[in-house]
């Protein structure tokens, strides 16, 4: 088993917000795990008040 250390790695998740025809998109970018479970809740939280998932596109690069 190989230990990876955290220190030294770049930011492993980013997320972008637009507006689309009045929806709300989330663009995510990089690695999702237990150590980006804050910044991956913040994302997909709205600013203002909550809103119904419509759905979801997952894309490779």
């Amino acid at each position: 088993m190989t230990h990876l250390e955290k220190a030294g790695r770049p930011d492993r998740l980013s997320a972008e917000h637009h507006m689309v025809s009045g929806v709300r998109v989330v663009t995510l970018r990089g690695e999702i795990d237990h150590d980006v479970q804050d910044v991956l809740s913040q994302a997909l939280l709205s600013e203002d008040k909550p809103v119904p998932l419509r759905w979801w596109r997952i894309s490779a690069e």
